[in-house]
């Protein structure tokens, strides 16, 4: 069975075309492009993540609450003491 040759530049056109396209979401839209989003900057809002860390002895007393963007990191060996009405709660994952 005999294949068929592509020229080459038609192989050459195809990669191209294939880097060309993975890349175009890597470049940001113009301002004035429709495909930009028509959505004000003052609607967009941007959660700033933060990481607590807890060693040694923590006493929680009250309630103590991990949000979504959150991370609450207990080292080894870390004594956690739970007053009677205290509780953690995680909010997400």
């Amino acid at each position: 069975m005999e294949t068929k040759q592509l020229p080459p530049i038609t192989g050459w056109f195809i990669l191209f075309l294939m880097l060309g396209t993975s890349m175009a979401g890597l470049v940001p839209a113009l301002e004035g492009d429709s495909l930009a989003s028509s959505e004000p900057e003052s609607r967009l809002s941007i959660e700033a993540r933060s990481q607590t860390t807890w060693t040694g002895s923590v006493t929680v007393t009250n309630s103590y609450t991990v949000s979504v963007f959150d991370e609450l990191i207990i080292t080894t060996c870390t004594e956690v003491e739970m007053g009677s009405s205290a509780r953690i709660f995680v909010v997400g994952r």
